[in-house]
C-alpha cells in the first residue's frame, strides 16, 4: 500500500530525526517527516482522509488514511498556548480531500512565545511497517508531492508446505533475537562490564554512553522505555527481562562485537545512584535461589509433619538419618546457609572483578572446616581454659570456632559464616580492589601462578581476623540488648525483639542471637519466651507481602509476591524480604511493626518454646507446650499477619499522591529557608512559587488519575500478550526439538520427519496475538486524547516547578535548593515511577551546604 504525502503549506521539509524535540526525533510516537511552515493556513496533505481526532487546544489532529493512522502536530510544546494561535472548523469523523483547509495558525504568536513552529506529520499505526520513498529534504510549495509512504503489514504469514523437500523454518526465540540486537545496540560486548536484571528491568553497566543507540533500543517491540542511572542503562521490559538476560549470557562470547574504541568509563554517577545500582545488581540475581530454597523448605516441613521424613535440626546427626530425610534436608538448607557465597560471587562480578575469585572466597568463608566438625570431643568448653588458637565450643553463647579473645565473657572466634551476608559483601569488594592492586605490580610472567592466591589470602585473612570479629561484637551487643528486653513489662520486650528480628536477619547477626536464646533451652530445658517472636516476625512479613500481592496493580509484582509467600508460611522469609518487601521499603517496615504487635501479645500471654527441635513457620506451634498454647500461638500468627495486611490496606499506594508529596517538599524547603539570611521578600516570593506548584498538581489531579487507569489497562493487554507468547514459544521449542530428535535417529522415517516439520512450521498463535494487539491498539486510539491531556498536565506541572527552580538558582546563597527541588520529579512522574517505568529521584544534601545552614551562613 502506498500513501502520497503532499505539502499542506509552503514549507521547508526535513527528516524526523532532525526535529528539535527529542520525543519526535527519537520516533517515539512513530516515523514520518517534519515541515517548517511559511504560511498560516494548513490544508490536507492526503488525497482522501477522515479526521479521527481534534485535540481541544487545536494544535494536534488525527487522521485515518486507507486504514492507517496519522498525527499532524503543529509546533513544539504548543499545547501550553491553550489553543490561542489556532483556528479550525474540522470535526471528528469529517472527510477531507487534498487541498481542503484543516486549520490555520498564527505562526508569529508561536515564535513570540519562544516555541518552534516545526510540524511533524507522523505515521502512528504500530501494527504496520513504514518505508518512506522518493523523499528529499528541501523547499516545497503547497500541494506539491513530498514523498510516498509505503506501508506493509507486520503480521507474519504462516509457512506453507510446498513439497517433500521443504525443511524446517529457522527457529530462534524472540529473546535470543532481542539479546543479539541489544548487544549490538549498546555498543558491543566490550562496551558493558556486566548485565543483570531486577523484576522488570534489564540492566547494563555501560562503559561509554556515547556508543549506545538508545533510540533503536526503544523501538524494540518488547521495550517499554529506557532509563539511565549514572553508568547503568536500564531497559524497561517487564516480566520477560530475565529471559533476555539469560540469552545475553549465552551469547557472552558471541559474534556480535564492536571495536574497543571508546570503551573507557566516561559516565559519572552520584553516590546515591551508585548505591541503588549496586543493591539491584548484587541482590536481584539471588532472588531465584532464595525463592527455590523457600519452596523446598516448605515441602520438607510438610514431609516432617506427616512423618515421611525426619527433621535433622542443625544437621549434626545426618549420619544417623535415612536417605530421603538427608536429601530433603540438604535441598532445603543449602540455598539459605550458603546464600553468602552467591552474594560474594555477585558482589565481585558487579564491581568488575573476577567472579570466580568471589566464588572461591565465599566457599572458604562458608566452609564447615571452621566449625571443627569431628573435633567436638577435643573442644574446650570451660571459659577459664580458653587459649588463643584453640578450638572451643562455648556453652553459654554457642560460639564455635578457634579462639581469639573475649570481651567480658563473650568469646570472639574464627568461624564459618554460613547464613550471614555482610562478611561476604565486604569480602567481594575487597577482592576486586586487591586484585587491581596486585595487577599493577606483579610481573606478567608469574601473574597466572601467584595472583589468584595472593588475592584470596589477602581477602580471607582480614575477614576472619578483623571484619568477622567486628560483626561478632555486634552479635555480642545484640545478645545483651535481647536479654535486657526481657525485663520490660507487659510483653513489650518480646514485641520489640520481634520487631527487630527481620532487620537482624538482613545483617546476618541473627544466627548468634538465636543460638544465645536456644542454648539454655537445649542444655538446661529452660523455656524461652523470645524464640516464638522469631516466627511471629515471619508471619508479619508474610502478611505485608500478601498485602502487596492483593493491592499492587503491577502484574509482575503480584506474581513475584505470591511466589514468595509459600516459603514464608513455612518459616523462610528471605524470598519475601529480598524480592518484595525490602525493595518497596514500606511493606518491610509494616511487617516489623506488625511483629511488634504480635510479639507483645505473645509476651503478655507468656507463650514459650519448650521443644528445641521445633519446626519453622506455622508448624512451629508444635514447639510450645499444651494444646491451648499451640492454638493461642496459631491465633497470634493469624492476628499478626492480619495486622500487617490491614496496615498495608491503610498505607499502600501504587504511586505517591502528587499534591501531598509536593506539600511535604514545600514544608521542608520552607523550614530550610527560615535558617537563611534571605530577605523576607525573597522568601515570600519563593513560598508563592512553591504554593503554585502544589496548586497546579491539585488542578491536574484528574488527568493523573485517568492516566494511571490507562496504564493499568495497557498492562493487562501486555500481560495477556506475554502469556500467549510464552505459550507459543514453549510449544514451538517442543516441536523444534521433536524434529531434531527425529532427524538424529539412527533409523529415520521420512514421512514422520515431514509431518513433524509441517506441524512446526504451521503452529502459530498469531491470530490470538493479533486479536489482543488490535484490542490494545483500539484502546490506545480511543484514549489518545486522554494521553495528550495527561502530557499537557504534566507539562504544566513541569513549567511551574521550573519557574521556582529558575528563581532559586538566581539566589546564589541558596542555589543548592534547586538540586533539592529536583525531588519534585517524583510527583511529576508519579505514575511512571509507581509502575516501574522510571526510577525514583534521590537527593543527598552536600555536607558543606548543611554546615552553612547550621551556622546560618547562607
Amino acid at each position: 500500500m502506498e500513501i502520497k504525502i503532499y505539502a499542506p503549506v509552503n514549507c521547508e521539509v526535513k527528516s524526523m530525526q532532525k526535529c528539535s524535540d527529542p520525543t519526535f526525533a527519537g520516533k517515539m510516537l512513530g516515523d514520518g517527516i517534519v515541515i517548517e511552515p511559511k504560511n498560516n493556513v494548513f490544508t490536507s496533505p492526503f488525497e482522501n482522509a477522515t479526521c479521527t481526532m481534534v485535540f481541544e487546544t487545536k494544535h494536534a489532529y488525527g487522521f485515518e488514511v486507507q486504514g492507517c493512522e496519522f498525527l499532524i502536530h503543529c509546533g513544539i510544546d504548543t499545547v501550553n498556548l491553550n489553543g490561542k494561535p489556532f483556528k479550525t472548523n474540522l470535526l471528528k469523523n469529517m472527510s477531507v480531500k487534498l487541498g481542503d483547509q484543516i486549520f490555520s495558525v498564527d505562526l508569529k504568536s508561536i515564535r513570540e512565545n519562544n516555541l518552534s513552529t516545526e510540524t511533524p506529520i507522523i505515521f502512528t499505526s504500530t501494527d504496520k511497517k513504514l518505508k518512506i520513498k522518493n523523499f528529499k529534504e528541501g523547499t516545497y510549495k503547497k500541494g506539491e508531492l513530498i514523498c510516498v509512504f509505503e506501508v506493509t503489514s507486520e503480521i507474519k504469514k504462516k509457512a506453507k508446505i510446498e513439497n517433500e523437500n521443504e525443511d524446517i523454518i529457522k527457529f530462534e526465540s524472540k529473546y535470543a533475537k532481542t539479546a543479539k540486537e541489544f548487544i549490538e545496540l549498546v555498543g558491543g560486548r566490550k562496551n558493558f562490564s556486566d548485565v543483570y536484571n531486577c523484576m522488570t528491568r534489564l540492566r547494563f553497566k555501560i562503559k561509554n554512553k556515547d556508543l549506545v543507540d538508545a533510540t533503536k533500543i526503544e523501538k524494540n517491540s518488547i521495550v517499554k522505555g529506557i532509563n539511565w542511572n549514572g553508568s547503568e542503562l536500564q531497559v524497561i521490559i517487564g516480566g520477560e527481562c530475565y529471559k533476555v538476560k539469560d540469552e545475553i549470557l549465552k551469547l557472552d562470547n558471541a559474534q556480535v562485537e564492536t571495536t574497543s574504541e571508546g570503551t573507557k568509563e566516561v559516565v559519572t554517577s552520584t553516590l546515591s545512584q551508585k548505591i541503588f545500582a549496586a543493591i539491584a545488581g548484587i541482590m536481584a540475581p539471588n532472588i531465584p535461589i532464595l525463592m527455590s530454597a523457600g519452596i523446598i523448605a516448605a515441602i520438607y516441613s510438610i514431609l516432617n509433619t506427616i512423618g515421611v521424613t525426619v527433621d535433622l535440626g542443625s544437621g549434626d546427626k545426618t549420619i544417623e538419618a535415612d536417605m530421603l530425610s538427608l536429601i530433603f534436608y540438604v535441598l532445603s538448607k543449602s540455598g539459605i546457609l550458603l546464600i553468602g557465597v552467591f552474594f560474594c560471587y555477585n558482589t565481585t562480578k558487579y564491581f568488575g572483578g573476577d567472579p570466580l575469585y568471589g566464588l572461591l572466597i565465599g566457599i572458604i568463608l562458608a566452609s564447615r572446616f571452621f566449625m571443627g566438625t569431628g573435633a567436638e570431643s577435643n573442644a574446650i568448653t570451660n571459659p577459664s581454659e580458653y587459649e588463643f588458637g584453640k578450638f572451643i565450643m562455648d556453652p553459654q553463647f554457642g560460639s564455635r570456632g578457634w579462639y581469639l579473645f573475649s570481651i567480658s565473657n563473650y568469646p570472639i572466634v574464627i568461624k564459618s559464616y554460613e547464613g550471614s551476608v555482610l562478611p561476604y559483601l565486604a569480602a567481594g569488594i575487597m577482592a576486586v580492589y586487591i586484585d587491581i592492586w596486585v595487577k599493577k605490580w606483579m610481573p606478567a610472567a608469574i601473574d597466572i601462578v601467584f595472583r589468584a592466591a595472593i588475592v584470596v589470602v589477602l581477602t580471607v585473612v582480614p575477614v576472619l581476623f578483623v571484619i568477622g570479629p567486628v560483626l561478632s561484637l555486634v552479635e555480642f551487643g545484640m545478645t545483651y540488648v535481647v536479654k535486657g528486653l526481657g525485663y520490660i513489662p507487659l510483653g513489650i520486650g518480646v514485641g520489640l525483639f520481634a520487631m527487630i528480628w527481620q532487620p537482624l536477619v538482613l545483617t546476618g547477626v541473627h544466627v548468634g542471637v538465636a543460638m544465645t536464646l536456644l542454648i539454655p533451652l537445649m542444655t538446661q530445658q529452660e523455656p524461652s519466651i523470645f524464640l516464638p517472636a522469631l516466627q511471629i516476625a515471619v508471619f508479619a512479613q508474610v502478611g505485608a507481602c500478601l498485602g502487596v500481592a492483593l493491592l499492587t496493580k503491577n502484574p509482575m509484582e503480584r506474581r513475584v509476591a505470591l511466589g514468595a509467600i509459600p516459603g514464608g508460611v513455612f518459616g523462610i522469609t528471605e524470598p519475601i524480604i529480598y524480592s518484595t518487601n525490602l525493595p518497596k521499603v514500606k511493606p518491610f517496615l509494616v511487617g516489623c511493626f506488625a511483629a511488634f504487635v504480635g510479639g507483645t501479645i505473645s509476651g503478655i500471654i507468656g507463650i514459650a518454646q519448650v521443644n528445641p527441635g521445633a519446626a519453622a513457620g506455622f508448624l512451629y506451634i508444635l514447639g510450645v507446650d499444651g494444646l491451648t498454647n499451640q492454638l493461642l500461638l496459631a491465633l497470634i500468627f493469624v492476628i499478626t499477619a492480619a495486622v500487617a495486611l490491614g496496615l498495608m490496606f491503610l498505607t499502600y499506594s501504587q504511586k505517591v499522591n502528587e499534591t501531598k508529596y509536593s506539600q511535604k517538599l514545600n514544608k521542608k524547603i520552607d523550614s530550610i529557608l527560615k535558617n537563611t539570611k534571605l530577605s523576607e521578600k525573597a522568601k515570600k516570593e519563593i513560598n508563592e512559587k512553591l504554593l503554585a506548584i502544589t496548586e497546579m498538581f491539585k488542578e491536574n489531579k484528574e488527568a493523573y488519575s485517568k492516566y494511571e487507569k490507562y496504564i493499568q489497562n495497557i498492562s493487562k493487554f501486555e500481560t495477556s500478550l506475554i502469556s500467549l507468547e510464552e505459550k507459543e514459544e514453549k510449544q514451538k521449542t517442543k516441536l523444534f526439538n521433536k524434529v531434531n530428535k527425529l532427524k538424529k535417529a539412527k533409523k529415520q522415517n521420512a514421512e514422520l520427519i515431514k509431518k513433524a516439520i509441517a506441524e512446526f512450521n504451521s503452529y502459530s498463535l498469531e491470530q490470538e496475538k493479533t486479536k489482543i494487539t488490535d484490542e490494545r491498539e483500539n484502546y490506545v486510539k480511543e484514549n489518545a486524547k486522554l494521553v495528550l491531556i495527561y502530557e499537557k498536565a504534566k507539562k504544566q506541572n513541569e513549567l511551574s516547578i521550573q519557574k521556582y527552580i529558575d528563581y532559586i538558582q538566581n539566589q546564589e546563597t541558596v542555589s543548592e535548593l534547586a538540586n533539592y527541588s529536583k525531588l519534585y520529579s517524583n510527583a511529576l512522574n508519579s505514575v511512571e515511577i509507581g509502575y516501574g517505568l522510571q526510577d525514583k529521584a534521590v537527593y543527598k544534601m552536600p555536607k558543606e551546604f548543611k554546615t552553612k545552614l547550621k551556622n546560618k551562613e547562607v
